[in-house]
């Protein structure tokens, strides 16, 4: 038999040997080429945070100022708005002192020799430098005598409310925000178109309003009767809140423990 004779194959490469250098030079500038890429990328996206931080930290300052300015302002406003204290003196004479609110400074503003002063309504809402005062008259039972002082000039203002004005102070009531007379009417009273009526007064326009009204035989006094003279007190008149006046009704003869108490709302009381 003859031998088989081997059939040649191909070389197999040997392995390279230690110390051989390959050629790693693409994969290494591919990953430089990615760090770069992601070093400017978080450069990039960093340099956008800080501009953003650096904007909301800026318009937290802008709001904090505008806050601050807006409070200022505020108290400002306030201060402006706010009305004075005032008080009266008796003696040795009669003066009208008012007291600054802030600084607690007072000023002497009027004064009477003779008689008194007193304050009768300072207005909380929409005060213009406007006081109301009544000039304390003589007896048991003096009339108002009311008119207005302007703050600034120091001069006395003439109200031709006050001509209309029952003639006893227990008729009349000053509504809680001081801008208003509530007052009632003895039946007999020279002032016939308000004889019998609950008006309420505007003091600044010197408008009124009716807002009631009782029947014949009845009075707001309890000092009722036909032999009851004008100026006559034992009235009640009073606001219960800015927008209602109750008031006492008596009939003729009648015990005055009997007396029904009435009140009547005014929300519907307009100046126009």
């Amino acid at each position: 038999m003859d031998p088989q004779v081997p059939q040649p194959t191909a070389p197999v490469p040997m392995p390279a040997q230690f110390g051989e250098r390959t050629s790693h030079a693409p994969m290494i500038a591919a990953l430089l080429g990615l760090l770069l890429i992601a070093e400017t990328v978080f450069l990039v996206w960093g340099t956008t945070q800080f501009f953003m931080v650096k904007e909301e930290i800026q318009k937290v300052k802008d709001e904090k100022a505008a806050l601050i300015v807006a409070q200022e302002k505020a108290i400002a406003d306030v201060k402006a708005a706010l009305t004075p204290a005032f008080y009266t003196t008796s003696a040795p004479k009669s003066q009208l002192i008012m007291v600054d609110r802030e600084t607690g400074a007072e000023t002497v503003l009027y004064e009477v020799q003779a008689g008194g002063i007193d304050i009768v309504a300072v207005p909380q809402v929409g005060y213009e430098g406007i006081i109301y005062l009544g000039a304390r008259g003589e007896g048991d039972m003096p009339s108002l005598g009311l008119f207005a002082f302007d703050v600034a000039k120091k001069e006395e203002i003439t109200l031709p409310v006050n001509t209309q004005l029952p003639l006893v102070k227990d008729a009349i009531a000053v509504s809680p925000d001081q801008t208003r007379l509530a007052a009632v009417y003895y039946n007999e009273a020279g002032i016939n178109e308000t004889s019998r009526e609950i008006v309420v007064w505007d003091l600044k326009t010197g408008t009124k309003k009716v807002i009631g009204k009782i029947d014949p035989g009845q009075y707001f006094s309890r000092f009722s009767g036909e032999n009851t003279f004008a100026g006559a007190d034992g009235y009640s008149v009073s606001w219960t809140n800015n927008n209602t006046v109750a008031t006492e009704v008596f009939k003729d003869g009648t015990d005055p423990k009997a007396a029904e108490k009435v009140s009547i709302g005014v929300s519907q009381y307009s100046a126009n």
